[in-house]
């Protein structure tokens, strides 16, 4: 069975079925059938919040016995507690599906971490090359006043921005 630990210490798990599946569909109008390879995947994937949300309906049984209402539990959902909890609905999710679909689902989570993963070392390597500080000096020296042509300095007494003035 799917679980994930809160910032706090506490272990949830997570089962969805049908039932689960009415719960969140009626709490949150969204239904986690569209989190396998539907557009909910990219929305929860770029929207914590929503996805805490979600948590939180699914482990709301949990949440009553241990007292923890929505407001501790999202509290407790910062940093690595948002992965966790990402992994854990996704491999809920997969065991809701029969075996052949779950196995597809599995496999696209798999992928899905895979990329996350290469992104992550990719930019860490940019910035322990000095890649990005290189570009940045870069930008310095493209404008005069050393301000990457966004912003005139005041004290040059050019105005606070480089737009035209508004017609009117």
């Amino acid at each position: 069975m799917a679980s994930f630990d809160d910032s706090a210490g506490r272990s949830w798990t997570l089962r969805i079925d049908v039932s689960a599946i009415r719960r969140v569909r009626q709490a949150l109008d969204v239904d986690l059938l569209d989190l396998a390879g539907g557009p909910l995947l990219e929305r929860v994937a770029g929207d914590p919040v929503l996805l805490v949300d979600i948590l939180y309906v699914l482990s709301r049984g949990q949440a009553d016995e241990r007292s923890v209402d929505a407001s501790s539990f999202g509290a407790a959902m910062v940093g690595d507690a948002i992965d966790s909890g990402v992994g854990a609905l996704l491999e809920a999710l997969a065991d809701f599906f029969p075996s052949r679909k779950a196995a597809l689902l599995r496999q696209v989570i798999d992928k899905g971490q895979t990329l996350a993963e290469r992104l992550l070392a990719r930019a860490e390597k940019r910035l322990a090359d000095g890649d990005l500080d290189e570009a940045m000096l870069a930008l310095e020296r493209l404008t005069p006043d050393g301000n990457r042509g966004l912003i005139k300095n005041k004290t040059s007494g050019g105005s606070a921005s480089s737009s035209p003035p508004p017609e009117g």
